[in-house]
């Protein structure tokens, strides 16, 4: 019998800024279920992909988390899990480019399927380029926005 990994522990959230009264669990098991994704997948997903790399880290602010890789030198991937109005998310998003920007970043990239991010995206104030492409999301191919900043 194999032994069951520590999901939870390997998660752990490094939290920032403005406090929330919600956990990064909440956070994530909320918006995966809001989503259509089955919950303990994602936290399955998280786990592996932390323990694969290192540089994979939970960043929570406020109501907000973020999935953030470093994936080259100075450029990093970052995933959303969130509770929070578009015009919060926005703001989360400039705290965040600040924290990576102070730690030596200088380039991030994300994406997205859903229309209303390129919006989230316009709000933050930031130059973000937006492109369409095409990426594996869950078990099919979907076409997506690209969002890509230097800071």
């Amino acid at each position: 019998m194999s032994e069951q990994p520590n999901v939870m522990g390997a998660l752990k959230a490094e939290k920032t800024g403005e406090g929330s009264n919600k956990s990064f669990e909440e956070i994530i098991r909320e918006d995966s279920s809001r989503q259509g994704q089955n919950p303990e997948q994602v936290f399955k997903k998280i786990a592996g992909m932390k323990k694969q790399n290192p540089q994979t880290k939970t960043i929570q602010i406020g109501s907000t988390v973020f999935l953030v890789t470093q994936v080259a030198p100075k450029t990093v991937e970052a995933h959303i899990f969130t509770s929070e109005p578009p015009k919060v998310i926005a703001q989360r998003y400039v705290s965040l480019v600040n924290m990576l920007k102070s730690q030596g970043m200088s380039k991030g990239y994300t994406y997205s399927d859903q229309p209303g991010f390129k919006k989230i995206a316009e709000m933050t104030g930031l130059p973000v380029k937006v492109t369409q492409t095409v990426k594996l999301m869950g078990e099919e191919i979907k076409p997506v926005y690209m969002f890509e900043l230097d800071f």
